[in-house]
């Protein structure tokens, strides 16, 4: 398994640009991709913890209560298991 990282900071009033972009292009790329056997994109929007709840309770997962940095590490490492 291959897993990349990207982090980056965007203005909110760009953020839904930015992640229609990034889905359009990136991820297409990605996924088309022989042998890929999936792509995608998880980003946080600070503060939105209602959001984020919903996918961890959707993931049957714990929701995250420490850093992005542990977070990620977390997330992987499941993917991994």
């Amino acid at each position: 398994m291959i897993a990349r990282r990207w982090h980056g900071r965007v203005p909110a009033a760009k953020a839904d640009e930015y992640l229609t972009l990034s889905k359009e292009v990136g991820l297409a790329d990605y996924r088309s991709t022989e042998g890929n056997r999936g792509a995608w994109c998880l980003h946080r929007r600070e503060g939105d913890a209602d959001n984020a709840r919903y996918w961890y309770q959707r993931a049957g997962r714990p929701e995250a209560s420490g850093t992005s940095e542990a977070e990620w590490t977390c997330i992987v490492q499941h993917l991994l298991d």
